[in-house]
């Protein structure tokens, strides 16, 4: 199975959701209760909200670029 058919197939799963990586870091950081899931055979990230009984995904490439482009586009600490 591939890549693409693994993600496919978690798609299709009730009670998972595929969220852009913005927002994924967004509810990293949350005060919710939630589980770290990752699935390395679909090579993506999870979060697991057992108040909601929720997954929600993203992809690693997307949230590794996210990453970089902030980094990227942050200023530098200024010392006053």
């Amino acid at each position: 199975m591939t890549l693409a058919q693994k993600r496919d197939e978690l798609r299709q799963e009730q009670g998972t959701r595929f969220v852009e990586p913005e927002e994924f870091c967004e509810l990293a950081v949350s005060s919710r209760k939630l589980v770290r899931s990752d699935v390395s055979a679909a090579s993506v990230k999870g979060l697991y909200s057992p108040d909601d009984d929720l997954y929600y995904f993203v992809e690693e490439e997307r949230l590794d670029n996210f990453r970089t482009a902030r980094v990227l586009d942050s200023q530098p600490l200024q010392i006053a």
